[in-house]
């Protein structure tokens, strides 16, 4: 998405987008698309496409613990993003048209090509790329959690924290009363399990690895801990039943902290600025919104003279406004996420509260004002 929007705001530039790998994959994702993440699809003229190529919108989000459900659908009309809906969207399936997209605007695509070292010099980067050099006056790093870019660049910082998360695709799961309209977020005695419905009976499961349970994962298959988790969670027992799960994925550590997004002739983007623990798989929107502001930003720099860090800074503030009220919120919401028996009985206590759903909608949905 940056590439794209940056190619159509400067064709004067030559932009040069690398993917390591030879085509768009299935990989690790709970592929829910918020409002504000399709509204920045159909700003770029994507929407409609990506709903063609087989996305299923959605309605709202709902929260289950144990018997009890919080939520509500996204607000029409009175509040942005225009466009009030999410998607269930397989990643493979997005991140292809997003590639087609880019290369059919001019960007340079080259498939299989991964980053090795890279060299500041003169104000500008030696990247090297297989057996050839690239000189860059920018590079954009948006090769997620467990970024190259993020370490050659040293903008990678540690972070003590470990969560991790098993990802699967499955058929046969029972929809809840009114069909697939809502991406779902159950509390489960092993995490958090994320749903996302996809299309062709086809749906999304993620389970968020509670701290005192990844262990687990040392002792269990990927496949059974998913399954286990399953008939642990009294929202989803009945409801996958008859589930046919398919391979199911486990993730390195998912948190990941970097010690800025911008530095001289670097700039981070998605996951790859630093990723903390998710709630309801809002990481693509969060990409694609932090693209745009990218894009954006690059788009009025005088590149000739290279990218300095001070020149890039729009970038950097407008990032942390973007994710300032997650930022703030997320440590009070993990605390009751981690305690599952409080957690019930704060939805069981205020989930018929349309108020509640609505502002947790809000604040999931990416229902804020852009500045």
């Amino acid at each position: 998405m940056t590439a794209l929007l940056v190619k159509r705001a400067r064709p004067d530039l030559n932009v040069l987008l690398l993917d390591a790998a030879m085509a768009p994959i299935h990989r690790p994702c709970g592929e829910f698309l918020g409002p504000a993440g399709v509204r920045v699809l159909s700003d770029a003229g994507l929407a409609t496409a990506v709903i063609a190529d087989g996305a299923r919108v959605l309605q709202g989000l709902r929260l289950y613990a144990g018997r009890s459900v919080l939520g509500a659908d996204f607000l029409p009309g009175i509040v942005r993003p225009p466009h009030p809906h999410g998607l269930g969207v397989r990643r493979e399936m997005l991140d292809r048209r997003l590639q087609q997209a880019a290369a059919a605007a001019g960007v340079d695509l080259r498939r299989g090509a991964r980053v090795g070292t890279m060299v500041r010099s003169d104000g500008s980067w030696q990247v090297q790329v297989g057996g050839a050099t690239i000189t860059a006056a920018l590079v954009v790093g948006a090769d997620g959690r467990r970024s190259v870019v993020r370490r050659r660049s040293g903008l990678d910082a540690p972070c003590g924290r470990k969560r991790y998360a098993l990802v699967c695709r499955a058929h046969g799961m029972t929809p809840p009363d009114g069909g697939w309209r809502h991406g779902e977020m159950h509390i489960s005695p092993l995490g958090q399990v994320g749903l996302a419905p996809l299309t062709d009976g086809e749906v999304n499961l993620n389970l968020l690895l509670a701290p005192q349970t990844s262990g687990f994962l040392q002792e269990h298959p990927p496949d059974i801990l998913m399954r286990a988790a399953l008939r642990a969670t009294p929202s989803l027992r009945h409801r996958s039943a008859n589930a046919r799960i398919g391979r199911v994925l486990a993730t390195p550590s998912l948190p990941q902290r970097s010690v800025g997004v911008v530095a001289n002739g670097v700039a981070l983007v998605g996951d790859a600025a630093g990723f903390w623990d998710p709630f309801t798989g809002d990481g693509m929107s969060i990409a694609l919104r932090s693209a745009e502001s990218l894009a954006r930003c690059i788009a009025g720099l005088d590149l000739r003279n290279g990218a300095s860090e001070r020149a890039l800074a729009p970038y950097a503030a407008a990032w942390r406004r973007q994710l300032r009220i997650k930022r703030a919120l997320y440590p009070g919401l993990a605390s009751v996420l981690a305690r599952r028996r409080l957690c019930e009985a704060l939805i069981g206590t205020f989930g018929r509260s349309a108020l509640l759903g609505r502002i947790m909608v809000a604040i999931e949905g990416d229902y804020l004002p852009r500045r």
